[in-house]
């Protein structure tokens, strides 16, 4: 979870410098999480094969209310954007900073939301 200070600091950044701020909310975030360990689960309702009592189902992905499902929600999150060549800081491990020449992006996250900061709104073209 990105700190408060973390969070002043880019806003004000954001302000001296005249940057743009970009909102973004992951929809089903935690459903992006690979499960790294085997987890079991009763079948839900509605959704019975065989003997309840019985059987059954092994989660493949994450789901809200695990206490893995933040933890794989934010590997795979670290994951994607590493390959993206966003770097996270030693100082917030929840603040990534992307930069190639004169591309700069910066991107605290917070849980399923993250705030891009960008120097230009080229970058960023919604159509």
């Amino acid at each position: 979870m990105v700190h408060m200070p973390t969070v002043r600091t880019v806003l004000a950044l954001a302000a001296i410098e005249d940057w743009h701020l970009w909102s973004i909310d992951i929809s089903h975030a935690y459903l992006n999480g690979e499960m790294d360990i085997p987890v079991y689960m009763e079948q839900p309702k509605g959704f019975v094969q065989g003997d309840r009592r019985k059987t059954v189902c092994l989660l493949n992905k994450s789901l809200y209310g695990l206490k893995q499902g933040g933890r794989q929600w934010n590997k795979w999150l670290h994951k994607v954007l590493t390959k993206l060549n966003f770097m996270r800081t030693y100082s917030d491990a929840s603040l990534y900073i992307y930069t190639c020449r004169d591309i700069r992006i910066i991107m605290p996250v917070f849980v399923d939301d993250m705030t891009l900061v960008l120097k230009s709104d080229k970058l960023w073209k919604v159509s």
